[in-house]
């Protein structure tokens, strides 16, 4: 996972939720997600609702009244943008049924806080506003994704459409150097494994070992250092699924909190 220091003014509940949502999706096959995407949209949706919905969106998302939720989104929008040693956009637009008005204080909220576009589209003509939404994806991602909407997903009951793109590159603050790259095992259970290329290196890195998960942790910054990669490591190859489950009921945030600087090699 990529971790976001607290310093960025994270918005609140994109880690339980990001926890919940794993659970839900997730199964015996490998699993790439955005939590922040998704909670991102969602919150955005939630900027919009009232009565039940309202209420279901903020213990969902885990978030507060709507009013420091569309604040703190903002404040972590103009984080981002801060000049760094990191390329990282967190894009959202609204695509709304032509014959549909957005209603001018969401408009306002969606544009001024979480920096959001609002486009009318014919929804009938599959084809067509797939593409648009396509083009859009492509252009916030630097090229990285250009398919995402496909036109059978689109009808004439489609009214509305929220979409959030987000693209992250940044260097190692310190690299792995290509010739010490190598074949070796990794395991997926005690008795199974296969052949892929490892990366190593060694220097001083956040580390720590924890018993309540059986498992160790290992913090890797990246140049920009609000931003690093943390990785949570089973002690047995068997135990996957437990820490799975474990994940579910903690704040990764508060683990990586515990670590000390120590000298280890990585791969």
């Amino acid at each position: 996972m990529v971790s976001i220091t607290h310093s960025t003014n994270t918005p609140r509940g994109i880690n339980p939720f990001g926890n919940k949502l794993y659970n839900v999706i997730s199964n015996e096959h490998n699993l790439i997600f955005s939590p922040i995407s998704i909670h991102a949209a969602l919150s955005l949706a939630y900027q919009g609702s009232t009565g039940a919905t309202a209420d279901s969106f903020k213990q969902n998302l885990e978030v507060p009244d709507t009013n420091q939720n569309a604040e703190e989104y903002k404040n972590f929008m103009m984080k981002l943008k801060e000049d760094g040693n990191v390329t990282i956009y967190l894009a959202n637009k609204m695509y709304v049924q032509e014959t549909y008005k957005l209603k001018d204080h969401f408009k306002a909220t969606a544009e001024t806080y979480f920096f959001a576009d609002g486009q009318n589209i014919d929804f009938s003509k599959e084809e067509n506003a797939a593409n648009t939404m396509n083009t859009w994806v492509k252009e916030s991602t630097g090229g990285k994704i250009d398919h995402l909407i496909e036109p059978e997903d689109l009808s004439d009951d489609t009214r509305a459409v929220l979409l959030n793109a987000i693209y992250f590159k940044a260097n190692w603050l310190t690299q792995f150097e290509e010739e010490k790259t190598g074949v070796e095992k990794f395991f997926v259970s005690d008795s199974e494994s296969f052949d892929c290329q490892m990366m190593h290196q060694k220097d001083k890195f956040e580390y720590a070992e924890n018993s309540e998960l059986d498992a160790k942790i290992l913090k890797i910054k990246y140049k920009d250092e609000r931003f690093s990669m943390v990785i949570i490591l089973p002690n047995s190859y068997n135990k996957i699924n437990d820490l799975e489950n474990e994940l579910i009921h903690k704040d990764i945030s508060n683990l990586t909190r515990r670590r000390k600087a120590t000298a280890i090699a990585t791969l």
